[in-house]
């Protein structure tokens, strides 16, 4: 039943507008994640939460493929759904945008400054070999407090680079869009675009 009213909502979407070219099914942004039988033995014999969801996903992937070949459906690995599965592979028009939210911003994701860092690298050496279209959800500043200066312009590119060489096909850095006139907000949305251009 939950993968036949996620198909007719993407496909509806995909229906409804059909200039767009990635249509997203994720999960909530919260903790709480399906605990049935049938969740909890995918995600068991898959080691990772991710295990129902791709699942899911790719189901969901593969129905709307006969309609729109040329659409993708695209899921967060984002906290309990980050770490790749065991034997599950994401469908050729899935993509898997992994998010790295838990980490220290304030030094390069692969400087091995926490444990979170750390994990986070392992994941997404582990997505880059399963996965054709990685994608990346990255953060670039204090969510804390917007205002406070937070000294990664350096290490950006650092980070780009880093998910470059794992065959990372799309990034998205996520700032402070909401607050204007934060922390060098328009030096650091230049940088960016230089690095990624780069």
């Amino acid at each position: 039943e939950v993968v036949r009213l996620c198909t007719e909502g993407i496909l509806d979407g995909m229906r409804k507008q059909p200039e767009a070219t990635v249509f997203s099914l994720s999960q909530n942004d919260n903790q709480r994640y399906c605990q049935c039988e049938t969740c909890s033995a995918i995600r068991q014999s898959e080691g990772t939460h991710m295990g129902p969801l791709l699942h899911l996903v790719n189901r969901v992937a593969e129905a709307t493929e006969r309609e729109f070949p040329d659409k993708l459906v695209e899921t967060l690995a984002y906290q309990w759904s980050r770490q790749a599965p065991k034997s599950l592979r994401p469908r050729r028009n899935v993509v898997i945008r992994l998010c790295d939210i838990e980490c220290c911003f304030a030094h390069p994701l692969n400087s091995g400054c926490n444990p979170r860092n750390t994990a986070f690298v392992e994941d997404l050496r582990a997505w880059s070999k399963v996965c054709d279209r990685l994608w990346i959800w990255d953060y670039t500043t204090n969510y804390a407090n917007y205002l406070l200066p937070m000294p990664n312009k350096r290490l950006l590119d650092d980070n780009i680079r880093l998910f470059a060489a794992h065959r990372v096909a799309g990034v998205f850095e996520q700032g402070t869009y909401d607050t204007p006139d934060s922390e060098m907000v328009a030096l650091k949305a230049y940088l960016i675009a230089k690095f990624l251009w780069n």
